[in-house]
């Protein structure tokens, strides 16, 4: 029963780092298009 159990908090406890990695994952990729879209925006606005 113990044993069981621990298996069950490892796996929630794995789940819920790979979501966190995931969520980090997803922060840094918008990160890394919005920085490009904006310096790309930003030099035709001074363009103009």
């Amino acid at each position: 029963i113990v044993w069981g159990s621990n298996v069950a908090y490892y796996i929630t406890l794995a789940s819920s780092i790979n979501m966190v990695l995931m969520i980090i994952g997803l922060v840094f990729l918008v990160i890394g298009l919005v920085i490009p879209a904006k310096a790309i925006l930003g030099s035709e606005a001074s363009k103009e």
